[in-house]
């Protein structure tokens, strides 16, 4: 009989299985697909006791835990010109983010949908798909993000 060890254990190194949890989160919210957050939430549910009782042998999937119940935020930056808002946001350390950024409305990414393209560029902030009053400057982001946690 031949048995397939399942990596479960974080160690120097995240299992991969923990970070393989973390990208199906994050595409997840990407794509808003109900199933794959399921999926990760099943993986979870199969590991709570181990991460509660052995927080430093399981950090990455901690982690992943945390994201699923404090929801991660979403940024996306829409308009002409978004370049140098786009640079400034990726030189702020916001960890666990979500940025997507178009020039124009995309009904393909629940993120870009229906937020309307304008000359200046516009930052929206948002956390499980609701989103604040839009802001055009990473100051105004700043502020944004010390409020929704």
């Amino acid at each position: 009989m031949v048995i397939r060890k399942k990596e479960i254990y974080d160690g120097a190194v995240p299992s991969g299985n923990s970070i393989m949890a973390w990208n199906l989160l994050y595409l997840a919210i990407i794509y808003d697909n109900k199933e794959w957050k399921r999926n990760v939430e099943e993986m979870l549910k199969r590991l709570l006791n181990a991460i509660t009782k052995y927080p430093t042998s399981f950090g990455a999937w901690a982690g992943v835990l945390y994201r699923l119940i404090n929801g991660v935020p979403e940024i996306v930056i829409i308009g002409e010109g978004y370049e140098k808002l786009h640079k400034e946001i990726l030189h702020i350390f916001i960890p666990n983010k979500i940025l997507q950024v178009s020039t124009l409305e995309n009904d393909e990414f629940p993120l870009l949908k229906g937020k309307i393209s304008t000359i200046k560029p516009l930052i929206f902030l948002c956390k499980d798909y609701m989103c604040k009053t839009p802001v055009d400057n990473t100051h105004s982001l700043i502020r944004l993000l010390e409020n929704i946690r």
